[in-house]
């Protein structure tokens, strides 16, 4: 009976444990230095002639941060896509985020050029941000 209930619960605390499963690469995992964002509504913005900084901070528990001017601007869970046009692609949504609707941000890594690429992944006429490492 003892290891009936010990068995139980052994698969009840595995469930739980894929459920956080690790989806962010290692290689996305630190820290990246905004430097462009082009598209939507506004023009091309330049970090060396924006006036301010960003950083996105992407870590291994699915999470990321986005800093302005090293504030803390925003906290992002990120999880596959589940729409047909980003089905199996991460995607950043806003955590507790009260709007209509978190268009969400794909996460698109460009290896050869170490750039990290964020257009949106459920709107149109939004921006896309460029990242490189620091």
């Amino acid at each position: 009976m003892k290891f009936t209930v010990l068995l139980i619960m052994v698969l009840f605390a595995g469930c739980s444990l894929f459920e956080n499963e690790q989806l962010v690469p290692e290689e996305l995992e630190g820290d990246w230095t905004w430097y462009r964002t082009v598209g939507g509504w506004g023009q091309v913005v330049d970090a060396d002639t924006a006036g301010y900084t960003m950083t996105l901070k992407i870590y291994s528990q699915n999470e990321a941060h986005w800093f302005t001017n090293d504030s803390l601007v925003q906290k992002y869970t990120i999880r596959e896509g589940d729409h047909d046009w980003n089905e199996g692609e991460l995607v950043m949504y806003r955590q507790n985020y009260e709007g209509e609707t978190d268009c969400g941000l794909l996460i698109q890594y460009k290896p050869k050029i170490r750039e990290l690429q964020l257009p949106t992944a459920l709107c149109t006429d939004s921006p896309t941000y460029y990242f490189s490492r620091k």
